[in-house]
């Protein structure tokens, strides 16, 4: 039997009254069996936070780890996925609510967002479009 995890990555108020959409997805997958793996992360990049990333390893091999898309915490964590990906060989499914690339939200850091799409783009197995747009756009 394979091992199905969803990733939970916010705050302490974020992990309670976090984005509908988000919390949707996760109640189905853990219906569905999934379990989740919670991330306790703020918005700095400071070596606390990172290190709270370890418990990834925990994840048996040939697991399944679904993970949401954008995180807004920078590229430490799709860094670690790559490595994790690689060497416990599990498939990544990343759930799209958007592509920042695409929206353009941040102009001061379109690069950045550019840089964490195709991160994303080059390390996912599988990907869910949560709409027939962002799935046409994905495609082409």
């Amino acid at each position: 039997m394979v091992n199905k995890y969803i990733l939970r990555v916010g705050d302490d108020d974020s992990l309670h009254a976090g984005p509908k959409a988000m919390n949707d997805c996760e109640k189905i997958l853990i219906k569905n069996g999934f379990s989740p793996i919670l991330i306790r992360q703020k918005n700095n990049h400071n070596m606390a936070n990172k290190l709270r990333w370890i418990k990834l390893i925990c994840v048996p091999n040939n697991s399944i780890l679904v993970i949401h898309h954008p995180y807004y915490i920078g590229t430490f964590y799709l860094k670690l996925l790559r490595i994790i990906k690689r060497v416990k060989q599990i498939k990544l499914v990343f759930l799209v609510h958007d592509i920042e690339s695409l929206r353009v939200m941040f102009k001061d850091k379109k690069q950045l967002f550019i840089d964490l799409d195709n991160s994303m783009f080059q390390i996912s197995d599988y990907i869910i479009a949560h709409n027939n747009y962002m799935k046409e756009y994905l495609i082409n």
